[in-house]
């Protein structure tokens, strides 16, 4: 049997980074390495990407990850707390968490005072079409504006399901983000993943998320 090799070339991933920084000269970088740096090693890409704003994670044990191999830069928690117990570790290490559903909500509002005393922002996904996560438009407009009242600062987040290629759905979830981004003014927001950050630059925004 073949035997077959990966090499991690950490200044391949640097020059990554430098692009994108290039690219996205106004917007924040959240690096986003979940799933291990998707499957690329954590440790060693960390190393490379130390430069991001920020990295973004799936799952609390993912940022725990990071905090352990002794990064200290903002972590995203992409998919946010999966039970309440979890919500006073993310914020004792100062992650930002992601809300997709009703119940992370009312977890978030329960602990709203300590969050909000660690100065962290509140991503709020829409789901304009992927189908994976989010609230559903009108609902995402009541909610950030509910956050906004309650002192939450709101990042307006979405994930483009086709980015990478031409298809119908692309104008249509931009049109939807541009509408909720609208209504909810000032909000600040985050849409572009790494084909987006190419293909879309007026979407930079805030913050843009590379793989």
């Amino acid at each position: 049997m073949r035997q077959a090799t990966v090499y991690i070339d950490r200044n391949a991933i640097q020059y990554n980074l430098n692009r994108v920084k290039q690219l996205a000269t106004n917007s924040k970088i959240v690096s986003m390495v979940k799933a291990n740096a998707y499957g690329h090693g954590i440790k060693d890409c960390l190393a490379a990407l130390n430069a991001s704003d920020a990295f973004g994670v799936a799952c609390l044990q993912e940022g725990l990850e990071i905090r352990e191999l002794g990064f200290q830069q903002p972590v995203t928690l992409i998919e946010g707390v999966f039970s309440e117990d979890e919500m006073p570790i993310a914020i004792k290490q100062k992650f930002e968490c992601m809300i997709h559903h009703q119940q992370q909500f009312e977890w978030l509002i329960k602990h709203k005072q300590a969050y909000i005393n660690q100065g962290l922002k509140v991503w709020v996904k829409l789901n304009s079409g992927m189908n994976r996560l989010g609230f559903k438009n009108p609902e995402i407009i009541e909610v950030i504006k509910t956050l906004k009242s309650e002192g939450f600062t709101c990042v307006l987040a979405m994930h483009f399901a086709n980015a990478d290629v031409d298809h119908p759905l692309n104008e249509q979830q931009k049109q939807q983000f541009l509408q909720v981004k609208q209504a909810c003014d000032p909000v600040l927001a985050s849409c572009c993943n790494s084909a987006a950050i190419y293909k879309w630059p007026e979407l930079h925004f805030d913050y843009v998320r590379p793989g």
